[in-house]
């Protein structure tokens, strides 16, 4: 029986928590009201967009350990973000880019080696 961390299943869903995580930064802004902060509205967007084109370019092909490796990188710049972009004060906002951005980190780091173990469809 195949180990299900190991199955394509398990790698899917990862990307796809992935997914429903970058949809959740994109919005963030606009949930914890920080609309007087255009730093944390726009660098929100723009990490919380390009993780969702990432993991959808993660799910359509299985082989291709770009998109975790760039969604790494993503990670890592999200949970800088309240720092770099000076919204620490803004709470909710802050709190949600250090979890979302660890979380995504963490999912592309599980993630990336399940990426070669699956032969591409045709």
């Amino acid at each position: 029986m195949a180990n299900a961390q190991t199955t394509p299943a398990a790698k899917r869903t990862l990307d796809v928590v992935n997914l429903i995580l970058g949809v959740w930064v994109f919005i963030s802004p606009w949930i914890f009201s920080v609309q007087d902060n255009v730093a944390a509205i726009w660098s929100m967007v723009i990490l919380g967009g390009a993780i969702v084109i990432l993991s959808l370019w993660a799910m359509s092909q299985v082989n291709n350990i770009a998109p975790e490796w760039i969604n790494i990188l993503l990670g890592a710049l999200l949970f800088l973000s309240p720092w770099a972009m000076s919204y620490v004060a803004y709470l909710g906002a802050a709190w949600s880019a250090w979890l979302c951005g660890a979380a995504v980190v963490l999912l592309a780091a599980i993630d990336l080696p399940m990426t070669h173990q699956y032969p591409t469809r045709t």
